[in-house]
């Protein structure tokens, strides 16, 4: 995990990935033809700067599975609301989610993309 490759880098002034949604809808309201890509943090590493207070469903366990449990939380959050946001051009737009990869939480001791 990148906090403990490198603890001094700094990642707290990176906005929420909900930062995107008026952006989003903006775009979606413009006449023609479209590409969309949105590139969001996600559940990456540090994971404890990926959820807001109200995503903070997790606690008491491993404290970095905690951090990611509920940064999936706020990215099913993300992903309601993105959805909420394309429901209106329903006719002709396609939402589709994909990962760049995968995390591993600790599973026979691997931590961090996998």
């Amino acid at each position: 995990a990148l906090e403990q490759m490198a603890p001094e880098i700094e990642d707290a002034n990176a906005a929420p990935d909900r930062i995107l949604l008026p952006e989003l809808k903006k775009v979606l309201e413009k006449k023609g033809e479209k590409f969309i890509v949105l590139h969001m943090r996600g559940s990456h590493s540090p994971y404890s700067l990926r959820y807001s207070p109200e995503s903070k469903k997790f606690t008491g366990g491993d404290e970095r599975v905690d951090d990611y449990d509920n940064s999936v939380v706020e990215f099913d959050t993300f992903m309601k609301e993105a959805i909420e946001v394309v429901k209106p051009h329903l006719e002709d737009t396609i939402l589709i989610y994909v990962s760049d990869h995968g995390e591993g939480l600790g599973e026979e001791g691997v931590w961090g993309h996998g």
